[in-house]
């Protein structure tokens, strides 16, 4: 695969940062973290990330990741005010990322803004961007990240969120784990079918758009689609996506499914949390312990 040279528009948040030294971390745009290569950053970044995690976003963001066609890939965001937003020269970014193998999680490989004028709690407004697809890219290892941030004073970030091509309510815990699967396209010649592979064994199990499956055996999973627009098959994998947790492993998340008894016991490690239009269904004889947390 072919990369090009530095991250689209490295350079001026370089600027902004004023980063002198690699590797540079930034949490919520104010506060920095310099070096630290080859070391477990895990204690020196805790306590940034404890510091910040606390404080009140004045913004919602529904992010989605969509493909249109076969050349063109659309972030769309909607957003609300919870409270006002008194920073100036506020923007909402698009950044697309990629999986690359080797040293690097992922890497930026496209990157737009444009001027956020909302400031008052109660308003709503839908942003847009297209990007031209790169035939080099493999969309299941593709990110799509929007932020609200100022550009002067502080540098803070209000809100960011995070979307992939193909999406579900949840993608890890215990079994049996009911996962609602969502494909995010738009096609110009409109889709004619979808056929979904749930856990990558060669057989497609449905042909619905938007489709639901039980995962009840304990492993992980890779998820393919594959569509068809009347012309041309395009089909993705998202390697490893759903991972469904042996019994007795501590799970924490968005819990959906049925949990039985003969996946004794169910271990909650963390906050559990039920989506509102997903089900959980215990039945009888069901052990569940709380782990020290």
């Amino acid at each position: 695969m072919i990369w090009k040279t530095g991250s689209p528009n490295h350079a001026s948040r370089k600027t902004m940062y004023n980063v002198i030294g690699i590797p540079h971390a930034q949490f919520s745009g104010i506060d920095s973290y310099i070096g630290g290569s080859g070391e477990d950053m895990y204690p020196s970044y805790l306590p940034k990330y404890n510091a910040l995690i606390d404080i009140d976003s004045p913004l919602t963001i529904d992010l989605q990741f969509k493909a249109y066609g076969s050349d063109q890939l659309i972030l769309e965001a909607d957003v609300e005010l919870t409270s006002d937003i008194t920073s100036s020269n506020n923007k909402i970014v698009y950044i697309l990322t990629h999986e690359k193998e080797g040293n690097y999680f992922a890497v930026v490989v496209d990157y737009a803004e444009e001027d956020f004028n909302l400031t008052t709690a109660g308003q709503t407004a839908t942003f847009k961007h297209n990007f031209a697809f790169d035939p080099l890219w493999d969309i299941s290892k593709m990110k799509a990240i929007a932020l609200v941030q100022t550009f002067s004073e502080n540098y803070m970030i209000h809100q960011g969120a995070i979307a992939s091509f193909i999406s579900s309510n949840v993608q890890t815990g215990p079994a049996c784990l009911d996962v609602q699967f969502s494909c995010n396209s738009l096609s110009q010649a409109g889709i004619e079918s979808w056929e979904w592979d749930f856990n990558g064994d060669g057989v497609f199990d449905s042909t619905e758009e938007n489709p639901s499956y039980l995962y009840e055996v304990p492993g992980t999973y890779d998820v393919t689609l594959k569509l068809f627009n009347g012309t041309e098959y395009i089909e993705t994998t998202m390697a490893d996506y759903i991972t469904v947790l042996p019994a007795g492993e501590a799970f924490s998340g968005e819990v959906s499914g049925i949990w039985k008894a003969e996946s004794n016991p169910y271990v909650i490690g963390g906050d559990v949390v039920l989506l509102e239009n997903d089900k959980l269904i215990i039945e009888p004889g069901v052990e569940i312990r709380m782990a020290r947390y």
